[in-house]
């Protein structure tokens, strides 16, 4: 039968390209046989497919690189706040989590990363706590004090004193880092008001000053030792006395010098009279020798037996003893005495010669031999 009419005719089939497909390149090239013309709107759909995919890649890439760079920076971080370098003199503290760990003494040392591990130093050094008049900086003033007697005086001191450096953590937790201002400044000056209120103020500031310092030491180390705190020396500078004890003491000292200079002018004088009585005793003596004579006799003298010449007593007198020749010699000897004393070479001679004349008597003394 003849056809109706009626069919729709078959759609034509595409062209044939030789079994291959075009290509496109990420560059939006498009690749095939020489004799495939793809139309424009393939065309620009593959590059605009193309270039999507580029993009992508190129943000996975930047991605990646800021996650490694991200990465090594946070490991430096870390690192970093966990290096602590602990100066010398000095030792760290690591409180992690709020709780105090072993110091670290100095070098470099590592610990867990901040925030977790916060780092307090502590000085280790001698430090110095002084207490004075003078106007000088980071100084106290003087220690007013009270002696057993009510009298007044002011202390002027040093106390050396350093940290422990195994106790640094103990120090730090019970105390805390301000340790001088809360500890041992205020337990040194009650360690000095309380010794020195045990003796009289005179005494503590002179003769018993030394054993008030050992008292004040050992109650100032008994005090601040078991914390972690060394004591090294306490130097008491000074001692100075309220006014009327002063008057008191200076009234007190005038007394006793004067006391004492009486003593030593009644001494004095009973040794004068001593010289007096002695010289008295030979002048008599010497008296009763050139009346009445005297004899040789034995004595003992400082544990030693010497010789002595005792005066014969008045009823033993012998005025026969005194024979002309023995008061001849008596008087040459003293002639020769005043010529000594008054170094004189020319003597008036009591007596007459045979003309009636007073005799002269001439004595050169004797020169040295050259």
């Amino acid at each position: 039968m003849p056809d109706s009419g009626d069919h729709d005719d078959p759609e034509p089939s595409p062209p044939e390209t030789g079994g291959t497909k075009p290509r496109v390149t990420w560059r939006g090239i498009v690749e095939g046989p020489a004799d495939t013309k793809p139309s424009r709107a393939r065309a620009m759909t593959s590059a605009l497919t193309s270039g999507r995919s580029s993009d992508d890649l190129l943000s996975r890439r930047r991605k990646r690189n800021i996650l490694v760079v991200g990465l090594v920076v946070l490991a430096l971080g870390l690192l970093a706040g966990s290096a602590h370098i602990v100066a010398a003199g000095t030792v760290a503290v690591p409180v992690t989590f709020g709780s105090a760990q072993p110091p670290l003494e100095e070098g470099l040392r590592f610990t867990a990363p901040w925030p977790v591990t916060a780092i307090n130093s502590l000085s280790v050094q001698t430090q110095n706590y002084t207490m004075t008049a003078a106007d000088l900086p980071d100084t106290d003033d003087p220690v007013l004090v009270l002696g057993l007697d009510g009298a007044s005086a002011t202390v002027q001191a040093t106390l050396l004193f350093n940290l422990v450096p195994d106790r640094a953590s103990d120090v730090f937790r019970d105390v805390g880092p301000d340790y001088a201002a809360k500890l041992v400044k205020p337990t040194a000056r009650s360690c000095i008001r309380t010794e020195f209120a045990n003796y009289d103020m005179v005494l503590a500031a002179t003769g018993s000053l030394g054993e008030v310092s050992d008292k004040v030491r050992s109650c100032i180390a008994d005090k601040i030792e078991p914390v972690g705190i060394r004591l090294q020396d306490l130097q008491i500078r000074e001692v100075t006395l309220g006014d009327q004890v002063q008057t008191a003491i200076d009234a007190k000292v005038s007394a006793q010098q004067n006391a004492e200079r009486q003593v030593f002018e009644l001494d004095r004088a009973q040794q004068q009279a001593e010289i007096a009585r002695v010289n008295a005793g030979a002048t008599a003596d010497a008296q009763q020798i050139l009346a009445c004579g005297a004899t040789v006799a034995t004595r003992d003298r400082n544990g030693a037996s010497v010789q002595v010449i005792v005066p014969n007593s008045p009823d033993q007198c012998n005025p026969a003893n005194l024979t002309p020749e023995i008061l001849e010699y008596d008087y040459i000897q003293m002639l020769r005495e005043v010529l000594a004393a008054n170094n004189n070479n020319t003597v008036i001679v009591n007596g007459s010669g045979a003309d009636g004349v007073t005799p002269l008597v001439n004595v050169t003394p004797p020169t040295s031999a050259p």
